[in-house]
Formats: C-alpha cells, structure tokens, sequence
C-alpha cells in the first residue's frame, strides 16, 4: 500500500513524469500572499479551477487536515464572487462603502417561530455602519445580503455566468 511518501519515492526511482494543467505558478503565488497576509498562523484552503471546472491549483496550509482535497460547500467563499466583485464592478460600491452591520428582514420556520435573517457568524449583530474590507474580513453575512440587495441581483447573477462561467439565477 501507498502512502505519500512511498508513492513519491516509487515515481522518482522510476522516471516517471506525470503532465498536469496544475498551476504551479498560481500555486507559488497564493503561498506568498498567504504568508505576507499577517495570518499565515490561521488555517487557509484554496482551490482554483478553469472555466470548465478542472482544478488547476490547490493549496491548504492545514499541518492537521487537507481542506484542500476536503469535500466542502463553498459558504463565505462564494460572497467575494457573486457579491461583492460584481457590486464594485458596477459602481455600486467602493472600498470606503459602509453598510449597517443589522438582518435584512424577519422570517418566520415552519412552527410559526420567527428569527432574524442572515445570521452573521460571529453569532452577533454590530448593530453599526461597516466598511465593506471590515465586512469581507470578518465574512459577515449581513453586510454581503444589503449590498447585494442594493446593488442587483440580476447584475451579480450575469457576473458569475458570463465572467466566470457559473451558470446561476437571480432569483432571489
């Protein structure tokens, strides 16, 4: 049986090559930042793929576990994309942008209970005006739904379809 390190000492030993689209370039570059970010201490997982889905780069600073490889939902990854990329973009917001940090409405579960929608996770409302680099820092999700709100739905939804290739609605 193979692990890591026997796999890796059977492909020299025997001269293999294995040719991959695998950006080693991106690869080198996500690195650097990562380590100039000031939180290189913290867990980072990074995945990068063509317009046609393929991986070309990955990368997950884990000692503990490949979030890389890990099979996840994409949660706060996707806010940067279809939010606020789009609302910069178009106008919409710049990076001195503040929005009030509060739910964007109230929603009633099926046992008639209500509760405040988005939760942010950080488990709190700031209840304050936050600059849209604080909002992304802190991956607040209140802050994501007003500006995306505010800015277009429909824009974001064209956004992701015709510049990255992720064929999404915009009903919202």
């Amino acid at each position: 049986r193979y692990n890591n390190e026997n796999a890796m000492s059977w492909l020299i030993d025997n001269g293999c090559v294995i040719k991959t689209d695998f950006d080693t370039e991106m690869l080198r570059y996500i690195i650097d930042a990562h380590r100039r970010s000031g939180a290189s201490d913290s867990n980072l997982a990074f995945a990068a793929t063509d317009n046609r889905g393929k991986v070309i780069s990955a990368y997950s600073s884990s000692v503990d576990e490949n979030f890389a490889a890990k099979d996840m939902q994409p949660y706060s990854s996707i806010k940067p994309l279809s939010v606020y990329t789009p609302a910069l973009e178009n106008g919409y917001i710049n990076y001195s942008s503040t929005f009030f940090d509060a739910p964007y409405k109230e929603l009633t579960d099926e046992n008639g209970n209500t509760y405040e929608w988005p939760q942010n996770g950080t488990g709190y409302f700031g209840m304050k005006n936050t600059f849209i680099p604080d909002a992304i820092k802190k991956s607040l999700n209140t802050i994501a739904v007003h500006c995306f709100r505010a800015s277009s739905p429909e824009k974001s939804a064209d956004f992701l379809l015709n510049t990255l290739g992720l064929n999404v609605t915009a009903d919202v």
